[in-house]
């Protein structure tokens, strides 16, 4: 998977750490209408998944682990280079998309995983 903003592509590579991982999404979650709060974390996500956030020179742990802060300044950062809100969105949501999917498997996927065919007749006889 990759992100293209202002001709530069970048190789996305999702955070190892599970915490980290399920933050980004579940902030972009509760994060609901609020279009400040989203493009925030849209740009939390872009700084941590991609090399965008060493370009930047902004560090999530000098951040104290804040999506927020942290993505507030990656998404300033975007933004004064040039980039727009919608390519923001368009980049960023998909790679959320993404970690929601491998942290929250619906019942179906854990289901067809594990084996399970669904329900089963009763015993009979």
């Amino acid at each position: 998977m990759t992100v293209t903003l202002l001709g530069t592509t970048y190789e996305v590579r999702l955070p190892t750490q599970f915490a980290i991982r399920e933050e980004l999404v579940v902030a972009y979650d509760a994060a609901g209408a609020n279009f400040s709060q989203r493009q925030r974390v849209l740009g939390a996500v872009l700084g941590l998944c991609t090399d965008i956030g060493k370009e930047s020179k902004y560090d999530f742990a000098r951040a104290r682990f804040d999506v927020l802060g942290y993505g507030g300044a990656v998404y300033g950062y975007l933004r004064e280079k040039g980039v727009s809100m919608a390519d923001v969105v368009a980049q960023g949501a998909p790679i959320v998309a993404k970690m929601e999917a491998d942290l929250f498997p619906r019942e179906a996927e854990v289901a067809a995983a594990a084996g399970f065919s669904g329900a089963t007749a009763g015993p009979t006889g």
